[in-house]
Formats: C-alpha cells, sequence, structure tokens
C-alpha cells in the first residue's frame, strides 16, 4: 500500500514557518506516520528515513504544546535545551552516543553530526543544514530517541545561525529606517512578524506581551530613545 502525501510538507526546503502551513504540515504527518506497513511516497518517490521522523515529530510536538500552558512550555523549553546546549549537555557522552538501529543512513547522519559539533563546524558539513526553520524545531525539542544529543545540537547551531542571520539583517533595515525618519514602525512590525511565524515551544520562551508592547509602540510612535538593536529584538 502506498500514501500520497503534500510533497512540500517535509522537504528540505519547506519553509512552513506559519500556523496554516504547520497545521497542514502536520495533517501530512498524521498520514505518513500513521502508516506501520506499505511504503510512503512523495509524487511517486519514497520519503526518506528523516521525512519520516520528522513526520512523527511533528505529531508529537501538536500533543505537547496542546497540553501544556505557555508557562509549562516555556519550563519544557528550557529543560530540553538544556540537554544540547546547557547545563546538562555531556559533551563526552553525547560523543559516544549511537542511534539504537542497524540503518546505514542514521548511524552515518549520527556520526556526521559529532563531527561537525565536536569541530564546531570545521569539519564536515552539518546533516540538517537543509533543513527549513520549523524542522529544526522539530529536530531539538524531541527527546524521543529518534535523534541523538549531537544531532539535536546539530539543528540548535544551524537554527542559531540563520535567526543571528535574520537579526542582523533587520537591525540593518531598522537603522536605516531610524535615520531617514527617526521611527522605528517597521522594525518592530519585522519583529512581531517574525514572532507570530515562530512555533508555540519558540514562542513560549518570549515575553507574554511581546506583541502587544511592540504594537503600543508602533500606534504611539514612542519606541525607543534611539537606533534598534539585536537586544531589542528578543526583550
Amino acid at each position: 500500500m502506498a500514501i500520497n502525501i503534500n510533497p512540500n510538507a517535509f522537504s528540505p526546503s519547506a519553509t512552513g514557518t506559519r500556523p496554516a502551513e504547520r497545521a497542514a504540515a502536520t495533517s501530512d504527518a498524521r498520514a505518513a506516520a500513521s502508516t506501520s506497513s506499505g511504503t510512503i511516497v512523495q509524487d511517486g518517490v519514497s520519503l526518506s528515513t528523516t521525512s519520516r521522523q520528522l513526520a512523527q515529530s511533528a505529531i508529537q510536538a501538536e500533543q505537547r504544546d496542546a497540553s501544556l500552558t505557555r508557562s509549562q512550555l516555556a519550563d519544557e523549553a528550557s529543560r530540553l535545551r538544556d540537554q544540547f546546549s546547557g547545563n546538562t549537555y555531556n559533551e563526552a557522552a553525547a560523543v559516544r552516543e549511537v542511534p539504537d538501529t542497524d540503518d546505514p543512513a542514521l548511524l552515518e547522519r549520527a556520526k556526521q553530526a559529532t563531527d561537525f559539533t565536536q569541530s564546531h563546524g570545521q569539519r564536515g558539513t552539518n546533516p540538517f543544514a537543509n533543513l527549513s526553520d520549523d524542522q529544526l524545531t522539530l529536530v531539538m525539542y524531541d527527546d524521543s530517541g529518534s535523534y541523538t544529543t549531537n544531532e539535536r545540537r546539530a539543528a540548535y547551531l544551524e537554527q542559531t545561525d540563520r535567526r543571528q542571520d535574520w537579526k542582523k539583517s533587520v537591525v540593518a533595515a531598522g537603522m536605516a529606517e531610524y535615520k531617514a525618519t527617526g521611527q522605528n514602525d517597521k522594525f518592530f512590525q519585522n519583529c512581531i512578524d517574525y514572532y507570530e511565524g515562530l512555533p508555540p515551544i519558540e514562542q513560549a520562551q518570549y515575553p507574554v506581551d511581546y506583541v502587544e508592547r511592540r504594537q503600543h509602540w508602533i500606534e504611539n510612535n514612542k519606541p525607543y530613545s534611539g537606533a534598534p538593536t539585536i537586544n531589542a529584538i528578543d526583550r
């Protein structure tokens, strides 16, 4: 039996950064992950192991997000992040970690992630470099065992690099706006748009009044006494 799913839902180039797109992708994920036999195909091509894992991760994330309050989700995000980037990250143990599988593709992906993270990006390539932002989030916050600690760390490093690039870009545009008009309206609207495109577990790590404060600053033309900065994006 073959199941056809949205060919863009779990492709490497899929962005999936809007709630409607995320909901559609999760619907496709249910079709994919619920199949215990047969081949899952996308435009006649079998889905990769990574795509099937992402499908399952999307379902688990949806269930988690629906079962927790925003405050609880923020705490859960902190706990999970600590596993691959905080005090509980054990580098030696992470290096020894091997997936519980005989799938050569998964074994190679895990090795690649360890090589990349341990060399600080100087050796090899990030195995998740082509995933969308939402897919990186799925990998990072999935502690079910589908991904090794260093795979989750590799996803985190890729996401961090992308967000730093975005922040630099939006601050540069905001600086030009401030010099030309003395205002930060477009800068803060860019921040709002970006925030609203984040998955729930990412939004939960921002102040609860993040959008309201920026809307207030825009409407009253009284944001900051100065040009925009990277720090102004997150607080």
